[in-house]
């Protein structure tokens, strides 16, 4: 007995001694919580990097396509990876330069770094207004297709790098986690960013159902002196196209899944039974079925309105998800977080100062700031036309020409050597501050 008291003592003895020699572990400081901003900043950075990621992997995947042939095919897929990588590679970089720095080093170093490889890469690919290649041979198409996918080949694999830099940037990761279009470094944060992803979803559809034209009649084109007579092409395409961007929207509301908030989840119900609803109603696009030659005005601007009231019809109260939503805190919290559902800036309340206040004759010389209200006809450098300013945008007009520019819109025109460009700077009601120069 007393050899066991003594080995059991001696255990005791062994285990205080352990006791006193083990060390508690740091604690490690809290992870920075994530924000709107941020989430924004890689949503925007994610997506650029994984659509130039796929560009990469689209030509290894043509390589059996891109062989010499007779077929059509070949041609038809190098001139489309050609035109796709020049879509890509210029989207990717006006997004990425206009993109507002996360204010963390790092992130917007690696920024800075991606924008000025596209910068070089750019050179390498056609203009993106060069046409010439839809007219090629097959052989040169296929050439080009090569020569571009060489070059976009050096450009590193961006996901992995953008992945690592957020696993290694505190500040950034648990933003960077939520982003739905990015790859998470960790599970830890899944469930609030399926919240924050159903909430993207859910905002992106509510503010293309609010975008919806239902004014087809308001259209300039119907009205503008020289246009009138392509009225009823206009109003054929509205009434063809009308179905196309309802039944994107029920495809994004059918990916929504519930999440078991009972007003979140009647909300998407109840917007994707009335879109669904809608759909059977709206005219179909058969490629030519709805010929403007075919029915009179009068007639196609009856069917515009009807088409019309049924958008009206699907349109949600601007405030119900925000209501629908903040049933629930973490919802609540994930739809604070997602971009899409920022809220929208306030109407501008006062125009920017013009630097020629309204003095049209100042755009003679080629350069101006003006303020017009409602039409005016304007010359720049020796080209004349007319600016007609609505309460939705600012309409351009020449001869043989329409542009519409919509709120802070910059649009160009020109005729032999004179190039007109135009940027609205501010608009409120039907007046608008413009800046006007000629290249």
């Amino acid at each position: 007995m007393r050899w066991l008291v003594s080995v059991l003592g001696v255990g005791l003895v062994l285990v205080g001694c352990s006791t006193t020699e083990e060390r508690t572990a740091p604690t490690p400081p809290p992870r920075p919580a994530a924000s709107r901003a941020l989430v924004a900043w890689a949503e925007t950075t994610c997506t650029q990097v994984t659509e130039l990621d796929n560009l990469r992997g689209r030509f290894g995947e043509l390589a059996e396509e891109l062989k010499p042939s007779d077929s059509f095919s070949a041609g038809a897929a190098a001139e489309s990876y050609v035109s796709g990588a020049v879509r890509s590679v210029d989207a990717a970089t006006a997004a990425l330069t206009k993109l507002t720095p996360s204010g963390i080093k790092a992130a917007d170093t690696h920024v800075t770094g991606l924008v000025k490889a596209l910068a070089g890469l750019r050179p390498k690919l056609p203009p993106a207004e060069d046409t010439t290649l839809i007219q090629a041979p097959d052989a040169e198409k296929i050439a080009k297709a090569k020569e571009v996918g060489a070059a976009v080949a050096t450009l590193k694999p961006q996901q992995p790098a953008l992945r690592s830099l957020a696993g290694k940037t505190p500040k950034l990761l648990s933003s960077y986690n939520l982003a739905p279009a990015c790859t998470p470094v960790t599970p830890r944060d899944n469930d609030a960013r399926a919240l924050v992803a159903w909430s993207t979803a859910m905002c992106d559809s509510t503010t293309s159902l609010l975008a919806l034209d239902t004014d087809p009649l308001g259209d300039p084109t119907l009205t503008t002196p020289g246009f009138t007579q392509f009225a009823e092409i206009q109003l054929a395409q509205y009434l063809a196209s009308s179905a196309y961007p309802v039944s994107t929207i029920a495809d994004q509301l059918d990916s929504a899944p519930s999440i078991g908030v009972k007003e979140a989840d009647e909300y998407r119900a109840g917007l994707l039974a009335a879109v669904r609803a809608a759909l059977p109603k709206l005219p179909k696009d058969d490629h030519g079925g709805i010929a403007s030659e075919s029915q009179p005005i009068e007639e196609l601007k009856t069917q515009a309105v009807q088409v019309a009231d049924i958008l009206k019809s699907i349109q949600p109260e601007p405030s119900a998800l925000a209501t629908a939503v903040a049933a629930d805190p973490e919802l609540s919290h994930a739809y604070k977080l997602a971009p899409a559902c920022e809220p929208p800036e306030a109407a501008p309340t006062e125009l920017p100062t013009a630097a020629n206040g309204t003095d049209v004759t100042a755009c003679q010389s080629g350069k101006c700031q003006i303020q017009l209200t409602g039409a005016t006809d304007v010359t720049v450098s020796g080209l004349a036309f007319r600016i007609t300013v609505t309460t939705s945008g600012v309409n351009v007009t020449t001869d043989s020409s329409l542009m519409q520019l919509s709120a802070q819109g910059e649009g160009s025109f020109g005729s032999g050597d004179t190039n007109v460009t135009i940027k609205v700077l501010g608009l409120l009601d039907t007046t608008a501050v413009l800046d006007i120069s000629t290249s």
